[in-house]
């Protein structure tokens, strides 16, 4: 009997452990720089330097900005990333982050990468590639055609734009 209390002291106490980490995982990626290392480790994208945290909240989710539209000549723009805690699991949240890059004067072309998370893992990773004009970089409603991406693709964009911190598959 005494071994069963003990047991039952112990699996109380882990599950009060585990539901502390749940919600402090959250709220360890929502507060932004100070979960990069954890971004790294997990190979998603960090919040840039350059980035700003937008006081829209809107659906939920937290997003950050770069103060930089439209991506120079031969850079990669980071150009937002939203925090979103997953509904219908507190213990899984997601982060969604827009890549662009300039191609020529007038077309530019962009992935926005879609991260789901759980604890300290990634649960999936999906995205869509697509072309949009530089004249409205802001407005990815207005590009063509989006092509759904699987791990291996974005992977294989990610080499071609030589972002290889954020390869899974080598």
């Amino acid at each position: 009997m005494r071994i069963f209390k003990i047991t039952l002291v112990f699996c109380l106490f882990q599950l009060v452990l585990g539901c502390n980490s749940k919600s402090s995982q959250q709220l360890k990626l929502q507060d932004g720089y100070s979960a990069n290392p954890l971004r790294e480790k997990l190979r998603i994208p960090t919040i840039d330097s350059a980035m700003i945290k937008s006081e829209s909240r809107s659906f939920g989710h937290t997003r950050w900005e770069s103060k930089q539209e439209i991506p120079k000549d031969g850079e990669v723009l980071h150009q937002w990333k939203n925090f979103q805690p997953y509904i219908d699991n507190d213990s899984i949240v997601e982060e969604h982050d827009g890549f662009r890059i300039k191609i020529n004067d007038s077309v530019g072309q962009g992935i926005n990468i879609f991260s789901r998370i759980k604890f300290d893992s990634i649960v999936t990773r999906s995205g869509v590639l697509f072309n949009y004009s530089l004249s409205h970089p802001n407005s990815d409603a207005l590009a063509s055609p989006f092509k759904e991406l699987d791990e291996k693709q974005i992977d294989s964009v990610f080499r071609e734009w030589k972002l290889y911190y954020l390869i899974w598959n080598d």
